[in-house]
């Protein structure tokens, strides 16, 4: 049976399916030896020989693997670090099915990541109308004003468009508790930028309803079947967030 050629690549754990895509626009996936760089284009696994970057799919994993990772700062969340700017997630979490990160965490930041070989849970998580809202706990470089905080609530121009949380809550003066909804690179960084002040540390404590809890840095844990159960169940409710100070 045929199926779109990124959720096949995505359900072998090759990579999340928008990820997937970006393989596809870029050459690196080939059909019965012929590149295909139009996503939406469909193949069967069954009778197609499917490729990337020459080498043939891996076979349908056994078991949904999904892996709760505190990130602790200076790793990079990539499958592989060509660069050379560090280590990566994957140092962290041996493991002989391959398994990608989940969104991003920039090297900086630390906190709750999740590893998985499940494309199609991946992309449900990161992709924006499915509502995974995360929250992160944010130091700043100096006191933040009510002024500032108001303006955060109330959203900031970053490149045209207006970056906006679902919820934020000052913790002390230079500590705030803050709920994005879609996350773009840097995002948060560059909010508190906007209003005069700079994040010294940025730290993600929950992903939908998966809280980070007391996993240590740089260690992980491996979610229970509710766990991962809830978190394809999930939608945010809107209505439970407060965005005033407590």
């Amino acid at each position: 049976m045929k199926e779109r050629l990124q959720k096949i690549l995505a359900e072998r754990g090759v990579a999340s399916r928008r990820a997937c895509e970006q393989l596809m626009r870029a050459g690196r996936v080939t059909v019965n030896g012929l590149p295909v760089q139009q996503p939406g284009s469909e193949a069967d696994p069954d009778t197609d020989v499917i490729q990337v970057d020459g080498k043939l799919l891996p076979p349908v994993a056994p078991e949904r693997i999904v892996i709760a990772l505190n990130k602790p700062a200076g790793y990079l969340s990539t499958c592989s670090s060509t660069s050379g700017k560090g280590p990566t997630v994957l140092d962290l979490v041996p493991s002989r099915v391959r398994l990608f990160p989940v969104g991003r965490l920039d090297r900086e930041s630390s906190g709750l990541l999740l590893l998985t070989n499940d494309g199609t849970l991946a992309n449900r998580i990161m992709h924006p109308r499915f509502g995974y809202d995360k929250e992160y706990s944010v130091r700043v470089w100096k006191p933040l004003e009510a002024s500032q905080c108001e303006q955060l609530r109330r959203g900031v121009p970053l490149n045209d468009r207006m970056a906006k949380p679902l919820a934020l809550r000052r913790v002390n003066a230079t500590t705030f508790l803050i709920t994005m909804g879609e996350g773009r690179k840097r995002e948060i960084r560059r909010m508190v930028k906007a209003v005069g002040n700079a994040v010294v540390e940025l730290h993600r404590v929950r992903i939908g309803p998966l809280s980070l809890g007391d996993i240590p840095p740089g260690r992980w844990r491996k979610l229970t079947a509710t766990e991962v159960e809830q978190l394809c169940d999930y939608r945010r409710e809107t209505s439970e967030y407060i965005h005033r100070d407590r």
